[in-house]
């Protein structure tokens, strides 16, 4: 790694420090003034990054699987079941609230079945790491709603791991030549 990109990436961490310290006065989880961040030193922002981007990629897949694995080692597997035991009628709720207004959406808009269950993917995931880093940064993990929130997001990339793992076969299925003018989708999806 280069000066210069030692450099971008010591004044990244200089700046979400800082961030966090202004974050943690003001009494608010630092998140969304990470976002805001990278608003600031993303592509066409004020000043982007030029030598660690790809650095900070890989740093920040890291940091995703790392913060998931924290979550997993606060709550015992029991904890877990007996969660999603208990609300399981609220993960289904969870899921139809969330996953079918986008995939009417897309239907709505002219997009074909395909393109509109993508959407509906879109519109039905939560981010588990940014909930967890929020949950943790505000102390909330004692409160008794928490245990709600946390099956919830199991609940959630359970689905989604399905729902990715049958999307991706469909993709697969439709890009062959055979079936693609079959789709009435959009190109870009």
């Amino acid at each position: 790694m280069s000066g210069t990109a030692l450099l971008e990436l010591g004044g990244v961490v200089v700046g979400l420090a800082m961030l966090a310290r202004i974050a943690g006065r003001v009494g608010m989880p630092a998140v969304p003034l990470y976002l805001v961040g990278g608003l600031a030193f993303g592509k066409g922002g004020l000043l982007p990054l030029v030598r660690s981007e790809g650095f900070i990629r890989t740093g920040a897949e890291i940091g995703l699987i790392l913060l998931l694995f924290m979550l997993g080692l606060e709550y015992s597997s029991r904890e877990l079941v007996q969660g999603l035991r208990r609300t399981w009628w609220a993960a289904a709720l969870d899921v139809g609230l969330n996953f079918v207004p986008g995939a009417l959406a897309g239907f709505v808009i002219g997009w074909g079945p395909l393109a509109s269950v993508l959407l509906g993917g879109v519109t039905l995931v939560s981010s588990s790491g940014v909930v967890a880093k929020i949950l943790h940064d505000l102390r909330w993990r004692s409160r008794p709603e928490t245990g709600l929130v946390i099956s919830l997001l199991i609940a959630e990339d359970l689905v989604m791991a399905v729902y990715l793992s049958l999307l991706t076969g469909a993709l697969a299925r439709s890009s062959q030549p055979s079936s693609r003018g079959s789709l009435p989708w959009p190109p870009w999806v």
